[in-house]
């Protein structure tokens, strides 16, 4: 019992690498609510291309085995993603096939249509602050295989906070190769 509350202090002590990130995690019967909120020092447009680049997306964020698009309309996606994630023993793998419903640059919305989970439905609004831009994520999930009791939100929430710095870390590359591009073509 010892070692489980010392490996759920470590997960909880993870330092956060977005400025201002906040991550509640509730359980409602079998329901997982995730609530997340953080502050990013990163134009609107710049986090919706991140957030929405599912092609590439296997490539940056954490325990992500593949990403793909299935089909495109307009602003409607639906998008296939496979992955792992655990603790030690307690892993489990994901597999899910996605809609997913674009409002450009303001928000985005998904629910699943199969996979391992009972249901899923997400939302990510993006909202402009100054110099900064608030992301604001909500998830709604019933997973289909067994998530361990003391372990299971812990391992979820580490789940969600990596994705959020893989974001930011992705972020940070995507502005940095912006910047370099201008400082280039000032300099021709």
């Amino acid at each position: 019992k010892l070692r489980i509350y010392l490996l759920l202090l470590m997960l909880f002590a993870l330092p956060a690498q977005a400025t201002d990130m906040q991550i509640n995690f509730d359980r409602d019967g079998d329901i997982i609510k995730i609530d997340g909120h953080l502050i990013l020092p990163y134009p609107a447009k710049l986090i919706f291309e991140v957030l929405t680049d599912y092609e590439h997306m296997h490539e940056y964020v954490p325990d992500m085995t593949s990403s793909r698009i299935m089909n495109k309309e307009e602003s409607k996606i639906r998008v296939e993603q496979k992955g792992k994630s655990g603790i030690g023993p307690f892993k489990f793998k994901f597999e899910v096939v996605r809609d997913v419903d674009l409002t450009p640059l303001t928000e985005i919305k998904s629910t699943l249509v199969s996979g391992n989970f009972k249901s899923m439905r997400t939302s990510t609004k993006i909202t402009p602050e100054g110099d900064n831009t608030k992301l604001d994520y909500v998830a709604d999930m019933e997973p289909g295989f067994w998530v361990p009791p003391l372990l299971g939100p812990a391992i979820m929430k580490r789940q969600v906070r990596r994705q959020f710095e893989a974001f930011t870390d992705e972020l940070k590359k995507r502005k940095h190769v912006v910047n370099e591009s201008k400082k280039d073509n000032i300099n021709q």
